[in-house]
């Protein structure tokens, strides 16, 4: 395949790039085994917006040589007390269900699941203890007020009152981007914080850094669009931007909210209601 037809794979369906076309360039020309990873809270049943768009891009990835990995973020579940934060519960649900309903949607968009590499939170931070130094690292090269502002991708409101958990999320969900070697960090809009600061860091780190052949690199950002939800928002017509983006994120198609979602299981009647 040519590299320009690769980039435009890559480019295809997505809303927004970090990374200009140079770097992708780069990569691709690199001659190495490049990765991808989407990374999901196991927090409820898989919709169309986790489903089938979130592979949609998995899939261009692998046609454009690209591994793609399904990151099933046990841990991020429990921090942001999903699924009661019964931590067994969610491993369960992780591997039994949320692996095999990617799978189906895989297939269903004409790829093989096969192709299609799942890491458990629990199993990646268990294999390599150096991950909670990773972390640190992470943590060590940016600020209080950054993470406090990025708890938005956690779908909690940035002035919020959190517990103090919930700030270890974000330096967690960069670090594991470092941890797996992902070179194509892809998401849905709402986790563009997380991000930056992953890009923003990669020059600095020194435990996990990115490396392709000796040379550190920084990962690419993918972010698709959010799938609207079903809900009607609480408060319409909004005039400022900032509150508009604040809105489209909170209406977003979710596991977590039933009613706003189309499940890739759904009867038709269940549709049609």
């Amino acid at each position: 395949m040519e590299l320009k037809e690769r980039i435009n794979l890559i480019k295809k369906n997505t809303e927004e790039i970090l990374g200009a076309d140079q770097e992708i360039q780069s990569l691709l020309e690199s001659g190495e085994q490049l990765n991808h990873y989407i990374g999901f809270e196991i927090s409820g049943k898989v919709h169309l917006g986790s489903g089938l768009i979130s592979m949609q891009i998995a899939k261009n990835m692998a046609d454009a040589g690209i591994k793609p990995h399904v990151f099933l973020a046990d841990w991020h579940t429990w921090i942001n007390d999903k699924l009661g934060g019964d931590r067994e519960f969610i491993r369960k649900t992780a591997v039994g269900y949320f692996k095999e309903g990617m799978r189906a949607c895989y297939k269903i968009l004409n790829g093989n699941p096969d192709d299609l590499q799942f890491i458990l939170g629990t199993e990646l931070y268990k294999k390599d203890p150096d991950y909670w130094a990773n972390m640190i690292d992470v943590s060590k090269n940016t600020t209080l007020s950054r993470i406090q502002r990025s708890i938005t991708i956690m779908g909690r409101e940035e002035k919020g009152s959190v517990d103090f958990a919930k700030l270890i999320y974000p330096p967690m969900q960069v670090a594991d981007i470092f941890q797996m070697n992902i070179c194509f960090a892809h998401a849905g809009m709402d986790q563009r914080k997380a991000h930056v600061i992953a890009r923003d860091v990669a020059m600095k780190l020194k435990i996990k850094p990115l490396k392709i052949k000796g040379k550190i690199v920084k990962p690419v950002a993918i972010h698709h669009h959010l799938l609207l939800g079903l809900s009607k928002p609480s408060i319409w017509p909004l005039e400022n931007p900032e509150d508009m983006k604040l809105m489209l994120s909170q209406m977003k198609m979710s596991k977590s909210k039933p009613d706003s979602a189309v499940f890739i299981h759904d009867s038709e009647d269940d549709i049609r209601r």
